[in-house]
C-alpha cells in the first residue's frame, strides 16, 4: 500500500513539474517587461499636464469586452488641412510615448492622431500580451469609441512598428474604414519571431508552450499573424524594414508584401537593425503617410535614410 501511495505521489510530482514547466515557458512568451515604455510615459508627464500644455487634445480609458481598459490619447490636426486620422501603434515593451514625436508631425500635416498603449503596456490594463491577436480588436474598439465622441474623423489610416506593425496589418484587415496601412518591421507571426525566446526547446515543446500561452491569455496563437491577415487586406500597404534586422529579419517584411492581397510596397532601409530602423526622422514617416493618404505608394528605395 505504501509503495502504491509513493508511486502516486511521484506521478503527481512529475505531472506538477511538467505543468509548471509548461506555464513557465508560456509566460516567457506572453509576459513582457513594459518598464521601458512606462519610463517613457513618466518622462513625458501626466495626461492632464500634456492636455494643459496643448500637446494632446484628449485622453481616454476605453473598456474592452474582457474588462481590460486601454489608455489612449488624441492629438487633433493642426492647421486647415484635414486628412483624416492616423492610429499610431508602438512596439513590444514600449508605450505610446514612443510615437509622440511622429504624432506631432502627423498633426502638423492635417491628421488627427490616436496613440494607444497596448494591453499590458504603458497605462493600459492587462496581464498578458498576445502579439497582435487581441490587440487588433482593441484598436478597433478604441477607434469606435473615439469616433462616437467625434474626437477623430474618417478616413482612417494606421501606422505601427514591430508588434505594432503586425497589429496594424491585422487591424486594417478587419476594418473596412481603413484607407491605408504602414507597418515598420512587422513580423509574419508571433510564434515564428518569438522562437529565439525559447531557442533550446524542441519544436514539439515550443508548440506546446504556445498552446499553453493561448490558454492563459485567452487567444489563439494562430491569430498573432500578419501573414494571414495581409491576404485579406483591402487597402494599400507600405512595409518599411531594415535589411540588418536580426530580431525580425528582413525576410518577414518581404514575405508580408509578397502575400498582400492589394497594392503593397516594401521600403528597405540599408544597414538598419530592429533597434535603429526608427532613426529615420519622424518627419520622414509623416511624409510617407501623406503619400499614402494621397494615393501615392512610395516606390521601393535604398536611400530613404537620406530623404
Amino acid at each position: 500500500m505504501r509503495s502504491a501511495i509513493h508511486m502516486l505521489l511521484l506521478v503527481a510530482c512529475i505531472a506538477s513539474a511538467a505543468c509548471n514547466s509548461d506555464d513557465r515557458h508560456a509566460r516567457i512568451l506572453i509576459e513582457s517587461d513594459a518598464s521601458i515604455g512606462r519610463l517613457g510615459l513618466a518622462a513625458l508627464g501626466s495626461a492632464e499636464t500634456l492636455e494643459q500644455d496643448g500637446r494632446i487634445t484628449a485622453s481616454r480609458r476605453i473598456r474592452m469586452t474582457d474588462g481590460v481598459q486601454i489608455d489612449a490619447w488624441v492629438i487633433a490636426a493642426r492647421g486647415t488641412t484635414q486628412r483624416g486620422t492616423v492610429v499610431a501603434l508602438h512596439g513590444l515593451k514600449h508605450s505610446k510615448s514612443q510615437n509622440v514625436g511622429l504624432a506631432e508631425e502627423l498633426a502638423e500635416r492635417g491628421f488627427d492622431v490616436v496613440l494607444i498603449d497596448h494591453r499590458a503596456h504603458g497605462d493600459s490594463d492587462g496581464e498578458y500580451t498576445t502579439w497582435g491577436a487581441k490587440e487588433a480588436d482593441d484598436v478597433r474598439r478604441v477607434v469606435d469609441a473615439l469616433l462616437a465622441e467625434a474626437l477623430i474623423r474618417k478616413p482612417f489610416y494606421v501606422w505601427g512598428v514591430s508588434m505594432g506593425g503586425t497589429t496594424a496589418i491585422r487591424y486594417a484587415a478587419c476594418d473596412t474604414r481603413v484607407a491605408g496601412c504602414m507597418a515598420v518591421a512587422p513580423y509574419t507571426s508571433g510564434p515564428q519571431v518569438a522562437r529565439r525566446l525559447l531557442l533550446l526547446l524542441s519544436p514539439e515543446t515550443y508548440e506546446q508552450a504556445w498552446q499553453r500561452a493561448g490558454e492563459l491569455a485567452g487567444f489563439d496563437p494562430r491569430d498573432a499573424s500578419a501573414l494571414a491577415a495581409v491576404r485579406q487586406l483591402h487597402c494599400p500597404l507600405v512595409v518599411v524594414h531594415g535589411t540588418l534586422d536580426t530580431l525580425v529579419p528582413f525576410s518577414h517584411g518581404q514575405a508580408i508584401v509578397a502575400a498582400a492581397a492589394g497594392p503593397a510596397e516594401l521600403i528597405d532601409i540599408p544597414a538598419a537593425t530592429h533597434g535603429t530602423v526608427l532613426v529615420l526622422r519622424d518627419a520622414w514617416f509623416a511624409d510617407r503617410m501623406v503619400d499614402l493618404a494621397e494615393g501615392h505608394l512610395p516606390a521601393p528605395t535604398t536611400d530613404a535614410a537620406a530623404d
